[in-house]
C-alpha cells in the first residue's frame, strides 16, 4: 500500500496555530484601542480651580446659533417699523409668516409651493426668507410658485 498522503503526514500544530492567531489578534486590537482618539478637552483636571465654570454643552452653540439667526431675520422689522410678510422654508415645506410693526411673529399657513420641485437658487431663497412689504406682492409670487 502506498503512503496515502501526497506530501506527507500533515502535521497537527493546531493549539500553536490558535495561539499564534490568538496573540496576533490581540495585538491589533491593543494597537487599535491605543491609537482611538479621545474626545479632545481642555486640561482640566485642576477641579478646585475651575469650581463654579459653566459647563459648556454643544446643543447650546446651536441654540445660540438659532437664536441669532430668529434675531437677524427680525431685524428687518425692528429696523424699519413697517409690517411684512416672511416666506421661509422649515423642514422642506415653506411656510408663510406675518410680522407686525413690533416685530411680533404670527404664523399663517402653510403654502401648497413644492420645496424639492423648485430650483436650487429658489431654495436657498426660501432658506433665507423672502420678505414682502404688501399683499399684491405677495399675491404674485405665491401664484408664480403653487403653480
Amino acid at each position: 500500500m502506498g503512503n496515502r498522503y501526497l506530501f506527507g503526514k500533515p502535521k497537527r500544530n493546531n493549539a500553536r496555530n490558535a495561539v499564534i492567531t490568538g496573540a496576533v489578534i490581540l495585538s491589533v486590537a491593543f494597537g487599535v484601542f491605543m491609537n482611538l482618539a479621545d474626545e479632545e478637552s481642555p486640561d482640566d483636571t485642576n477641579l478646585i480651580a475651575n469650581a463654579g465654570v459653566a459647563v459648556k454643552n454643544q446643543n447650546d452653540d446651536e441654540k445660540i446659533n438659532n437664536e441669532n439667526e430668529a434675531k437677524s431675520k427680525n431685524d428687518v422689522v425692528t429696523r424699519s417699523g413697517e409690517a411684512y410678510y416672511l416666506l421661509k422654508e422649515a423642514e422642506g415645506q415653506i411656510e408663510l409668516y406675518h410680522y407686525d410693526e413690533s416685530g411680533s411673529e404670527k404664523f399663517i399657513r402653510m403654502t401648497d409651493i413644492p420645496f424639492s420641485l423648485i430650483s436650487a437658487a429658489d431654495q436657498e431663497l426660501f432658506k433665507q426668507g423672502i420678505v414682502v412689504k404688501d399683499e399684491s406682492e405677495l399675491d404674485n409670487i405665491l401664484q408664480d410658485f403653487e403653480s
